[in-house]
């Protein structure tokens, strides 16, 4: 195990993911509210993470609200928000999101035109009406000079129970036809998540804890960037997967439960 600049109960800020962290599909796992209750209690700032390649932000918190967390879209980190940062910063303001309806939503609600026909960047999410015209679509339209950005580059995405085909393969796709590779991926673990991340939480990396299922993405994220990092074994990932992983978590706790604890 690496020196930990901070233990995690010392830590200024914690980052939560939602699949395998919190939630089982539409359900609260077993301590997970006791958990961010015990946050709030010591006044630790929370924020919710995601990678949401197949929900709006908006849709996340209200799942979460559905199953009793108080919790508020400013406590909400995602890859969607991560993503407009990143658009704004680079003066795009017209886009085409292959995504959902509420993905699409977001962007326009955020300011962008969603119906420009050369539109200054493609947004890839997790399509499931994706189609031979729309995937040329995307690459004419790169070819044409529109950014591409990529909500994450996973090759499979889990719903619930289920695995389900992800932005990766559609990525490896449009690369082999245009050339390119995406202009920003803003989901964990990669650097704009993290920018976005300690813009909105203004502490130094070395006190942010990241909370996650993943070691692809959360653990990844957090010990490329020195965060510290607790695995939690609730959702994809298994100890013998720990064992095997370039990445290894300063924590490995069964689940949230585990670690409510150390904050009280």
């Amino acid at each position: 195990m690496r020196m930990l600049a901070t233990s995690i109960q010392d830590c200024e800020a914690i980052l939560v993911d939602v699949g395998g962290t919190l939630l089982h599909g539409e359900k609260m796992i077993e301590g997970a509210s006791d958990f961010l209750f015990a946050l709030k209690k010591k006044q630790i700032p929370f924020y919710i993470t995601a990678n949401n390649v197949s929900e709006s932000t908006q849709e996340i918190l209200e799942r979460l609200k559905n199953v009793g967390c108080s919790v508020s879209i400013d406590d909400m980190i995602t890859a969607s928000q991560s993503a407009i940062a990143w658009a704004r910063l680079h003066n795009i303001t017209s886009v085409r999101v292959m995504g959902t309806v509420a993905q699409t939503l977001e962007w326009r609600e955020a300011g962008f035109d969603t119906t420009a026909t050369q539109p200054h960047a493609l947004i890839l999410g997790r399509d499931e009406t994706i189609n031979y015209e729309s995937l040329t679509e995307a690459m004419r339209a790169m070819h044409t000079g529109a950014k591409l950005i990529a909500l994450s580059d996973s090759a499979f995405h889990m719903n619930g129970v289920a695995v389900l085909p992800s932005v990766g393969p559609v990525i490896q796709y449009l690369k082999e036809v245009t050339g390119r590779a995406p202009d920003c991926i803003s989901g964990k673990p990669h650097a704009q998540m993290f920018r976005y991340i300690t813009s909105r939480v203004g502490v130094p990396a070395a006190h942010i804890a990241v909370i996650g299922d993943q070691l692809t993405a959360d653990m990844k994220l957090a010990e490329e960037y020195g965060m510290v990092s607790a695995l939690v074994l609730s959702g994809q990932t298994t100890r013998e997967d720990v064992q095997e992983s370039a990445y290894q978590p300063d924590y490995v706790v069964e689940s949230v439960e585990s670690l409510t604890p150390l904050f009280r």
